[in-house]
């Protein structure tokens, strides 16, 4: 993927990140959301084997806020769901 592309979809998933933000609330289940914005927490990790997730949301020097406090987010409900289980 060309640089100006990733620019694109760097913008597009800082975008939707921050909706996704917002749509997290007391009468959400925390569990659905988890599965229900699983793909998008996949698609703005970088998993290396054997390693936990890095959120990838720094490109060419910009950082996407969106992202990185999804990102965060996701991997704290997640780590909480596991815990309570």
């Amino acid at each position: 993927m060309n640089m100006e592309n990733e620019s694109k979809l760097m913008i597009h998933q800082n975008l939707y990140c921050e909706s996704v933000l917002s749509d997290l609330t007391g009468s959400k289940f925390i569990k659905d959301w988890l599965i229900e914005n699983e793909p998008i927490f996949e698609s703005i990790t970088i998993t290396p084997k054997g390693l936990p997730s890095i959120i990838h949301f720094n490109h060419c020097g910009e950082v996407y806020e969106g992202i990185r406090d999804f990102g965060r987010l996701y991997m704290l409900l997640k780590d909480l769901q596991t815990r309570v289980k």
